[in-house]
């Protein structure tokens, strides 16, 4: 098996954020600082540590901040290029597919949404990807979340449900044993296997479980280390409160 370098990130940072109520109402979620610091500008630097040179960051709700800030601090020293989705946003699996055209398609890619605060170790979980034949591998903990991901006994994407409504989609047959894991937004593919796709908006979970139909796509359990996920303001607080202990 040939081990391909991998020095390409994706960071998804185009979502709206109105989750986040009026801190976002005039600013991009990218921006929301925690303890002083902007969400983007803790994911450059982690993917900086990991060693990653050149990072893909799409863009639509105060697009032009998001650019001028990425300008104003020098491209933290790295590659760094835009993927411009303001006259239409296409989710997190359409970000993908139109930002395609800046990844190499003999390399792979790790994608880790903005809004992601985590110390999973990112370089320890993409050489594990690059040791393996693998499509994509997808990052996920053992916590209670709305939405989960199936695995099989081989760690296996098997299928998606929804907790709340019921829904399920499978891979394959629905399987009666299964691990429930949820996704921690940090995922790693090979462009390769999405370059015949057209750009379309939809999740990224539907297209991994479209490609685990003919390809290997695995999980990458990190239940150790911590994991946020700034998805509404209440969260914010106690978010920073546990960063300021953890640096203590």
């Amino acid at each position: 098996m040939q081990k391909i370098q991998t020095s390409t990130a994706m960071i998804l940072a185009a979502g709206l954020g109105t989750r986040l109520g009026s801190i976002t109402k005039m600013m991009p979620k990218a921006l929301v600082e925690v303890n002083g610091v902007p969400l983007l500008k803790s994911v450059i630097l982690n993917l900086k540590m990991a060693g990653f040179s050149k990072i893909v960051i799409n863009v639509h709700h105060f697009a032009e901040e998001i650019i001028a800030y990425i300008t104003e601090n020098d491209r933290f020293g790295l590659d760094v290029h835009f993927s411009d989705e303001s006259n239409n946003l296409l989710d997190t699996g359409g970000g993908i597919l139109k930002a395609m055209p800046l990844f190499g398609k003999d390399e792979s890619v790790l994608i880790h949404n903005v809004d992601v605060i985590t110390n999973l170790d990112l370089k320890a979980f993409t050489n594990a990807f690059e040791q393996t034949d693998a499509a994509a591998s997808l990052a996920v903990r053992t916590r209670e979340s709305s939405r989960s991901l199936l695995f099989d006994n081989n760690f296996q994407l098997a299928g998606w449900r929804n907790h709340k409504t019921g829904d399920e989609k499978w891979v394959a047959n629905p399987l009666t044993k299964y691990r429930c894991l949820a996704f921690s937004g940090i995922h790693i593919f090979r462009p390769k296997f999405f370059a015949h796709l057209p750009v379309e908006q939809c999740s990224v979970i539907y297209l991994y479980l479209k490609l685990a139909n003919e390809q290997k796509v695995t999980g990458y359990l990190h239940d150790e280390g911590y994991w946020f996920d700034l998805g509404k303001a209440e969260q914010l607080p106690k978010i920073i409160e546990f960063l300021k202990n953890e640096a203590l």
